[in-house]
């Protein structure tokens, strides 16, 4: 039987010490035993029962009373089946697993915890408003606007659901089943993330910046296929191989458009994790990468602002081996945090007039932040009071700064495969944020954006800067 629970499934703890009266249903203490009658003398008899090994209490004294005798400690009953208890699979009075998010207030779950069912949404309401001609439209907009499932059947099968609703449009974003019987090794199926770009792979919800950087234009969105995972040493190591469809760099996959597959992987190490170096836990670092053959029309990438500053020909196509490859690396320090990540991508072109040749665009990304009031971590900033005016609790506030670079090799160019006085060459972007987190993945935020272009205008001139403040409400849980 499945029960709900309209809050957080409350924790008990089992009694240290027993009380001073028996429990309803401890073993009832047996009576002891009557003393037998003392034989009759001249003294007075005193007024309690004495054992055969009791001393006469002396004529005269004060009659006394034994106090009672503890009640017995009776060990409590175990409530889980043998087997549970680790950490991914919690017993029914611990907190949920990592992978049922902590700060989650919508819960059904069984009484042993073998079946549960969490709510969740995200709400990203945001104000662009561009500071320099000829650059987008200043606008808000609901930029997300995602209802989550995350359910746990039979202990050992896990479903995600995720669709988006954002722009009066409806798709699947997340779908997707993973088989746990060990942490170590788990399946998993459906559309999802692929295990590649390291900011790709944080919520939208847990970013630093309302939009994600430059690198993630070149690593894939989501896409369809099936992967093994898992996590070794309490997450000291996690490791990811799988089999993909493949899409378009930076773009959302649906249907496959060729019988060719990308093999995707990602190595990630966080070494230090398991031990008590608090300085050095929150370090973490791998590579990732992926190789398939594509075919498919050409790509657009895009700013901070949307607006797009590349785009390949109309008439080159993608035809042939792609592999991208990029190491990554994050450290979290308490107040402080970090990012890096470096992506290439070589692609294989081809154009009507025979043409041909590989491509490699690069991109990387630094991010810097600090945060008062709250600890920063890849799951975004943990607010240690969540805003409470009338108890004198204001939330956290955080400070962050970042620059990247993209830049797309002169093949592409040189072999007609974009053309310069449309397509800029390099996109340079650096940019501040600072944010009032109201409580954990709730906050108001303010973050301004600069990229500056080489190439992408007429006569081979540059393509003008872009100066952008991106303003956002996110409620989130």
């Amino acid at each position: 039987m499945v029960m709900a629970s309209a809050l957080l499934v409350p924790l008990t703890a089992h009694a240290q010490a027993p009380d001073p009266a028996p429990a309803p249903d401890t073993v009832p203490t047996p009576s002891p035993s009557p003393a037998p009658v003392p034989a009759p003398s001249s003294e007075p008899v005193p007024l309690r029962n004495t054992a055969p090994n009791d001393l006469a209490p002396p004529a005269g004294s004060v009659p006394t009373v034994p106090p009672p005798a503890p009640a017995p400690v009776v060990p409590p009953v175990a409530t889980e089946p043998p087997g549970e208890g680790t950490a991914r699979n919690p017993r029914p009075n611990e907190l949920p697993s990592r992978k049922f998010k902590e700060s989650s207030k919508f819960v059904i779950a069984s009484a042993d915890d073998r079946y549960r069912l969490e709510f969740h949404a995200l709400f990203d309401g945001d104000g662009r408003w561009f500071l320099t001609d000829k650059g987008g439209v200043s606008t808000f907009l609901i930029r997300r606007a995602r209802p989550s499932i995350d359910a746990r059947l039979f202990k050992y099968l896990e479903l995600t659901l995720q669709p988006e609703f954002a722009g009066s449009k409806f798709q699947i974003l997340d779908a997707y089943g993973n088989l746990r019987f060990l942490g170590e090794v788990q399946f998993r199926a459906g559309k999802m993330k692929p295990p590649v770009g390291l900011e790709r792979l944080q919520s939208s919800r847990d970013t630093f910046f309302p939009e994600t950087s430059l690198p993630s234009q070149l690593v894939p969105n989501r896409d369809l296929g099936a992967q093994l995972h898992g996590n070794v040493g309490n997450g000291a190591f996690e490791w990811a191989v799988g089999l993909f469809n493949g899409t378009p760099n930076g773009q959302v996959g649906e249907l496959d458009n060729n019988d060719s597959k990308d093999v995707e992987g990602r190595l990630f190490f966080q070494p230090f994790l398991p031990t008590n170096i608090l300085g050095l836990r929150g370090l973490g670092f791998g590579i990732a990468g992926t190789i398939g053959n594509e075919q498919g029309a050409a790509v657009a990438y895009q700013t901070a602002g949307q607006t797009q500053f590349f785009t390949y020909a109309s008439a080159a196509t993608a035809l042939g081996k792609r592999t991208l490859l990029t190491p990554q690396a994050y450290y979290y320090a308490g107040p402080f945090g970090a990012m890096f990540e470096y992506v290439r991508v070589d692609e294989h072109w081809v154009n009507p007039l025979g043409a041909r040749a590989t491509v490699g665009t690069v991109a990387w990304q630094l991010t810097l932040a600090a945060a008062i009031g709250g600890e920063e971590t890849f799951r975004g900033v943990q607010v240690k009071h969540p805003i409470d005016p009338g108890n004198g609790d204001f939330g956290a506030f955080e400070l962050g700064a970042r620059y990247a670079d993209l830049r797309v090799g002169d093949l592409a160019f040189e072999r007609g495969f974009a053309n310069r006085n449309t397509s800029a060459q390099r996109a340079t972007e650096w940019g501040v944020v600072g944010t009032w987190h109201l409580a954990t993945w709730n906050h108001l935020r303010i973050a301004y954006d600069n990229t500056s272009f080489r190439g992408g205008a007429a006569h081979g001139g540059n393509k003008k800067t872009e100066s952008l403040i991106d303003t956002r409400l996110q409620i989130a849980f």
